[in-house]
């Protein structure tokens, strides 16, 4: 099956092709040279070879004539055919120099036909409109300053099936095609929302705690990154702001989700960041990444535990939350206080992610935690149980956040798919 070919060798074809339909009006054998002229004779078309009329002298040019005044018929026309090869073969000698000299070839090769136009060695890469984009280094970027980790363990909220819906989206992106058009599939673990819807979604938020801190060669870091979606969206949304330049790196739990972030950001996009890195980690265990590193960490979902405390074992993730929402509002002590260590747990679980994301951002730097779930038994709502707003409020004395406290906590409240969520930022001390 014959290779695809790209856009530049489509456009040569094309050319080629017009070529070959060209209509030559004027033959350069036919033009007069002044003082010395090669031009062949004309020859009236009703004379013949056996009719007379032309004589095979009259084939020579003049110079010749003289020459073969003394040879009779016979040898005139052989040395007449003789001239003419030799000079068909001098046509041809220069013909080639040239063709040489300009670098082309002018003798097609023996396994592609003459018509074909030349193909670029594969695979040569599809060019790009505009200017071609700077090269991208290949991860790692600073080798120097860390590794990914060698082998992850079983991740906290790693609980029944949880985590096969996300394998299942991981998979679908990496079908032929489908990061390509990333700004219309299903986004990135959010259903049936689009890049699109969500930007639109998150573009004032954006805009507000990103362009305001971020200048151009900063790093940012995203925990549970995905397929690298969220990144690219914030790089688009930075480039609005004139800020460009940004060197990209995060991890997720999910094997494939890695494998497609570095392939979004080494293919579709791969002009949106200076270099990017990803690691297949889980975001409770960071312990490959230096502290004090990024001049912004955040991640644009923070997944909660289901059931962490295992009331309901041996059940999916969706019985388990409908049996803990049945006792939310329970008058029996005992499933009260069931509801309150879970909720506990669920609340411990989120702070050890906030700790290691703010341990790797430099002093100063800005938290950033994206689409928030509230607490299970909360008032608004939720599908698979979170942390409610109070829990920001006292994370820092109740779990030593190394954040600043004379900063205010900007919460930012928005609705997806009929659910409450929130966004969060807080600054880590100087």
């Amino acid at each position: 099956m014959p290779l695809p070919q790209t856009a530049e060798e489509k456009s040569l074809g094309g050319s080629l092709s017009a070529f070959s339909g060209y209509d030559v009006q004027t033959d350069p054998l036919e033009t007069e040279d002044s003082g010395n002229s090669h031009s062949l004779p004309e020859i009236d078309p009703r004379s013949t070879f056996s009719g007379g009329g032309v004589s095979s002298s009259d084939f020579l040019p003049p110079f010749l004539r003289k020459r073969t005044e003394h040879l009779n018929k016979e040898q005139k026309l052989t040395y007449g055919l003789f001239a003419s090869g030799a000079l068909i073969v001098v046509l041809l000698i220069s013909l080639i120099a040239s063709s040489v000299k300009s670098g082309n070839n002018p003798i097609p090769s023996s396994s592609s036909s003459p018509a074909s136009p030349p193909r670029a060695p594969f695979p040569g890469p599809t060019p790009f409109p505009g200017p071609a984009p700077a090269p991208f280094p290949v991860p790692n970027p600073n080798p120097g300053s860390y590794q990914c980790p060698p082998s992850v363990g079983k991740a906290e909220n790693d609980v029944g099936d949880y985590f096969n819906v996300y394998k299942r989206d991981a998979n679908n992106l990496a079908n032929d095609g489908a990061l390509e058009n990333y700004a219309l599939v299903e986004y990135d673990g959010f259903g049936s929302n689009t890049y699109v819807q969500l930007k639109a979604l998150l573009s004032e938020w954006k805009k507000r705690h990103f362009c305001g801190v971020l200048k151009s060669g900063d790093r940012i870091y995203e925990s549970a990154s995905g397929s690298g979606f969220n990144l690219h969206m914030s790089l688009e949304i930075l480039l609005e702001c004139n800020v460009r330049v940004i060197e990209v790196e995060g991890n997720d739990y999910v094997p494939q989700n890695v494998v497609n972030a570095n392939t979004f950001f080494t293919g579709p996009v791969r002009e949106r960041a200076k270099s990017h890195y990803f690691c297949h980690a889980d975001s409770l265990h960071l312990d490959h990444v230096p502290s004090n590193e990024f001049s912004l960490v955040y991640t644009g979902f923070m997944d909660p535990i289901v059931d962490p405390l295992n009331l309901f074992p041996g059940k999916g993730i969706s019985q388990r939350m409908q049996e803990l929402k049945a006792i939310c509002n329970s008058q029996d002590r005992h499933q009260q206080l069931l509801v309150t260590l879970d909720q506990n747990a669920q609340d411990e679980y989120h702070s050890n992610f906030v700790i290691e994301m703010i341990r790797i951002a430099k002093p100063g730097a800005p938290i950033i935690l994206e689409f928030i779930s509230h607490g299970a038994c909360s008032a608004t709502g939720s599908l698979w149980g979170g942390v409610n707003i109070n829990f920001w409020m006292t994370g820092a004395n109740k779990w030593g956040w190394d954040i600043d406290r004379n900063t205010e906590i900007d919460l930012y409240e928005l609705e997806l798919n009929g659910l409450k969520r929130y966004n969060v930022r807080m600054l880590k001390k100087k």
